[in-house]
């Protein structure tokens, strides 16, 4: 399986005046946040990085190695940078160069391949203020080599404090440059500008608030729960849409905040437990990944796994008492790996000493 994603070891120094693309410095002046990856395709990608100041920026790609350099050129009347590369070959690695104001940094991407094959994605939660926790799990998490990554919300402690987003891509930036980074909102996002400024995800729900995606035989569908999803009718009637456009892939994955199950005092989620634990049984959903309680939870509700994926750096606590549908419990920082190999799903969760805290495996019906 590493030879698929072997993009990572190809990343090289940039020789002036030829035509090749590599890495530089991670210290510049004229980029100040990214370049990062978001709403991959088989054939598309955008590139996003934010400058010091408003400006334009080049963007050069190919495909690796040696291919033939094309440019794309920012818009200069903005810090926050979003260029989209078209008509790329599936299943292709890349290697791309950002320049602005002189200063210049680079990364590599693979586009979504056109067939079903194995790959891996990662999910962390509630990364939230504790940066040194954060960095540590991400680390890790690098190593198992994720075509994906997943946020289960609060990735900030305050998300209209620009410090928070500072310290967040000073720890995430490092991985986001090779590999797309797809997160959802929590309450401590505050439906702040500077989420949507930071993101740009799929256009295929209500703005970028809920979306969905696929990648080589898995369907991705990204809610906002924060105040009162899924009790309304208009969002139940996008939902149920994307849960049968789900019927023709192997694996459904939803990823939203408030946990559906949960041993918190504040939780169980009533609300979200009438209105979408029938819907996920009836699309036959593979697993629900939650955050916003600071632990890490299994529980299983009638053969479907609902993960609290809340150790990413927010203060830890105990479950607060043992729901019936709860399985595996840890008061731990943790990320989770998640491996598709034909019709199964082998779902691992690590811890800060990249020691393994639960493990299990599912199987797709369809």
């Amino acid at each position: 399986m590493a030879a698929y994603r072997g993009f990572k070891t190809i990343l090289l120094v940039l020789v002036a005046g030829v035509a090749s693309l590599a890495i530089c410095s991670a210290a510049r002046a004229g980029i100040d946040k990214g370049p990062y990856l978001q709403n991959l395709t088989k054939t598309s990608v955008t590139i996003c990085w934010e400058s010091e100041k408003p400006g334009p920026g080049t963007l050069e790609y190919s495909l690796d190695p040696e291919g033939e350099i094309k440019t794309l050129e920012s818009d200069g009347n903005n810090k926050f940078h979003e260029v989209k590369i078209t008509g790329l070959t599936p299943g292709a690695q890349y290697r791309y160069r950002v320049t602005a104001d002189g200063e210049r940094s680079a990364g590599a991407f693979h586009t979504a391949p056109d067939k079903v094959e194995p790959f891996r994605f990662a999910v962390i939660g509630d990364t939230r203020t504790g940066h040194p926790l954060h960095k540590q799990l991400i680390t890790h998490m690098k190593k198992y080599d994720p075509a994906l990554i997943l946020n289960s919300g609060d990735l900030v402690g305050d998300g209209r404090e620009q410090l928070d987003w500072d310290l967040f891509w000073d720890i995430t930036t490092p991985i986001a440059r090779t590999v797309p980074y797809y997160p959802c909102l929590g309450n401590h996002e505050k439906n702040s500008d500077l989420y949507f400024q930071y993101f740009s995800l799929p256009q295929t729900g209500d703005g970028e608030k809920q979306y969905t995606f696929s990648y080589a035989g898995a369907w991705f569908i990204v809610l906002d729960t924060n105040n009162g999803y899924a009790t309304f009718p208009q969002q139940k009637k996008w939902l149920t849409k994307a849960l049968e456009i789900g019927q023709k892939y192997d694996f459904i994955f939803v990823l939203f905040h408030n946990p559906v199950y949960s041993s918190s005092d504040r939780e169980p989620n009533k609300n979200l437990q009438a209105v979408l634990t029938p819907m996920f049984e009836k699309y036959g959903v593979t697993a629900v990944f939650n955050g916003h309680d600071h632990f890490y939870e299994r529980s299983m509700k009638n053969g479907i796994p609902y993960i609290i994926s809340g150790g990413g750096g927010a203060p830890l606590y105990d479950p607060d008492h043992v729901t019936p549908e709860s399985v595996v419990r840890a008061k731990a920082n943790q990320f989770m790996i998640v491996e598709i190999n034909g019709k199964k799903a082998v779902f691992k969760t690590y811890d800060i000493n990249n020691k393994i805290i639960d493990e299990f495996t599912t199987s797709s019906s369809r």
